[in-house]
């Protein structure tokens, strides 16, 4: 049967805080599915607009981004290539899934492109993992070890026996629990680095590496100092008529690609969220927001047909609406006071007038 929505002790952020920690923690993991699960919630939340129904699909796809990445062999120190373990069980759909269609389209690097390069093998991709995830971790996530903790959400089916008509006529849903969307976006920031740690400790110990965690991580899930191409850079410089995004002083060689939305805060490396900027401009602002003159500056530059074009001739994600999702979720969740990067050292204090100025720049017309 479906879960049942918690009352009193759940409507506090360190409740679920605890709740988070305590299913990434569980020592009873077999495979990275729940924690696969988990992000694909966090960036359900953060790229789409508000609302508390979440198609299982839609997790579906996130998922097979997560993995896309993972099935690459990981360079071992001195050992050469070796293939990661997600699982320490050898039933492993999802990844399997995933991997079937990396060999079957080995010039596809990116997963953006896979729906683009083989829509019937990403649609087949897609519905084994939707079928995994509506069978073992939906179910199972809230529960710690045999005790069922209902804190995120509800879903619509029972847990020994999914319906397969749900998957056949794409009606299987979750429905969050009142305020959760909000404080996944709020914590997100908070949870995430525990679960991606979670995740590498335990490919590092299915897969027997004994190696330097933040390189396995960045295999795993990238780094926010991605070595951009120099075409990427040079179409960043050319639209920003070769000024820094910030402070509009020249750009001199070797300048840095700026995340707007720090990638601390999520990891989104499309085009959207990338800015050509000083290095005095990029250390001051370094994981901070920026104010609300360089959000207007930000929010018009998705008018420019050049940033979707300069993505497709460089091979590089672009996600407008996905990005602009981001920014909406991360900026609507500012209360008064809070501090905001507005150039060199210097800070702007949010104002209510502030806060109805984001929700108007990034309100959907």
């Amino acid at each position: 049967m479906s879960s049942t929505a918690p009352d009193g002790p759940f409507d506090s952020d360190e409740i679920i805080v605890q709740r988070l920690l305590e299913v990434v923690n569980e020592g009873r993991r077999v495979a990275t599915y729940k924690l696969a699960l988990l992000l694909a919630l966090l960036d359900w939340v953060m790229t789409n607009s508000p609302g508390d129904e979440i198609p299982t699909s839609d997790l579906a796809k996130i998922v097979f981004h997560l993995y896309f990445r993972q099935v690459d062999e990981f360079p071992r120190e001195n050992e050469g290539l070796v293939t990661l373990r997600q699982s320490s069980q050898s039933k492993k759909s999802i990844i399997d899934s995933v991997r079937d269609f990396r060999a079957t389209n080995p010039n596809v690097r990116r997963a953006n492109l896979a729906r683009f390069a083989d829509p019937e093998g990403y649609e087949r991709s897609i519905v084994k993992i939707e079928a995994t995830l509506v069978n073992q971790p939906i179910p199972r996530l809230q529960t710690v070890g045999k005790v069922q903790i209902p804190f995120l959400y509800d879903w619509t089916w029972p847990p020994e026996k999914f319906p397969k008509a749900l998957l056949e006529k794409g009606v299987a849903r979750l429905t969050l629990h009142r305020g959760i969307r909000h404080r996944l976006v709020t914590l997100g920031p908070l949870v995430r680095p525990f679960i991606e740690q979670a995740w590498v400790s335990d490919v590092a110990r299915w897969s027997r590496i004994d190696t330097e965690q933040e390189r396995l991580r960045a295999h795993l899930f990238g780094a926010d100092r991605t070595p951009f191409p120099v075409a990427l850079r040079n179409e960043l410089s050319a639209i920003q008529q070769g000024r820094c995004f910030y402070c509009a002083k020249p750009l001199v060689p070797g300048f840095p690609i700026d995340h707007f939305i720090s990638w601390s805060r999520y990891p989104n490396d499309s085009i959207e969220n990338l800015v050509a900027s000083c290095r005095q401009c990029n250390l001051a602002k370094s994981d901070r927001l920026a104010s609300r003159r360089f959000v207007a500056r930000w929010v018009e530059r998705f008018l420019d047909p050049r940033l979707v074009a300069a993505a497709d001739s460089c091979g590089w994600d672009s996600n407008p609406l996905g990005s602009r999702s981001v920014a909406a979720n991360t900026y609507g969740g500012l209360v008064p006071g809070a501090a905001l990067w507005d150039g060199g050292q210097t800070s702007q204090i949010v104002s209510m007038p502030d806060v109805a100025f984001f929700e108007s720049m990034f309100r959907e017309d």
